[in-house]
């Protein structure tokens, strides 16, 4: 962590399938009209994965662009995501703490992203279908008056929403070569997608042992 304004640090992506890199055939089409009958009745049925449908459709909509996702909605829902964040609080806190210990009084700070760890990775089936295991990094606002620092510390949460060659859904065991095989033949096109999650607290310099800072900012 370093002080300075929020600055979204460079990750690489993985991208086993190369955009409109083959043609397509007839069988591509069959496949085509599978996923999508899959995806409407999915809207009709199944409620709890409304995120990973918004996302899919994002992915069928063939632009590539940016796509926000709730991250707090994601920390509400589902546990894995939810001590992803808090973890990353702790650090951010800890770092805000050194930072005011060295006599800064009203700063903001920034940190290099890291990869969610295995065990925090995404419980639910609409978060793992949505950002499964992502990258996090996080900001903050701090300022320390007679001895008490108060911070706001945002979490950022960052994903490339692609399909992994050989790799398979976690809960329907569905393989990624087959959605994969919509960008090679330039039929739907990955996408960077994130979100943030703000969180508000106080404690006091050189003690920063509030675990986590779970009230919004006002």
């Amino acid at each position: 962590y370093r002080i300075g304004p929020p600055q979204k640090p460079d990750i690489e992506w993985d991208e086993d399938y190369i955009y409109n890199s083959e043609d397509g055939g007839f069988g591509d089409w069959i496949s085509k009209e599978k996923w999508l009958a899959k995806h409407d009745g999915a809207r009709l049925l199944r409620w709890d994965l409304k995120d990973a449908l918004d996302a899919y459709a994002h992915y069928w909509s063939n632009t590539g662009d940016d796509w926000a996702f709730d991250y707090e909605k994601a920390y509400r829902d589902d546990a894995g995501v939810r001590a992803s964040i808090d973890e990353e609080i702790v650090l951010a806190q800890q770092a805000a703490d050194e930072l005011a210990s060295g006599g800064n009084t009203s700063f903001q700070f920034t940190g290099n992203a890291t990869a969610t760890s295995q065990a925090h990775y995404a419980q639910t089936e609409n978060w793992q279908k949505t950002i499964g295991g992502h990258q996090q990094w996080a900001s903050g606002d701090v300022t320390v008056k007679d001895g008490a620092a108060t911070m706001v510390v945002t979490v950022h949460g960052e994903d490339r929403y692609n399909f992994n060659r050989g790799q398979s859904d976690i809960e329907s065991g569905a393989p990624d070569d087959e959605n994969g095989r919509f960008t090679e033949i330039g039929g739907a096109k990955p996408f960077d997608s994130r979100g943030s999650d703000p969180r508000a607290g106080t404690c006091s310099v050189g003690a920063p042992g509030y675990a986590t800072a779970s009230a919004r900012p006002e």
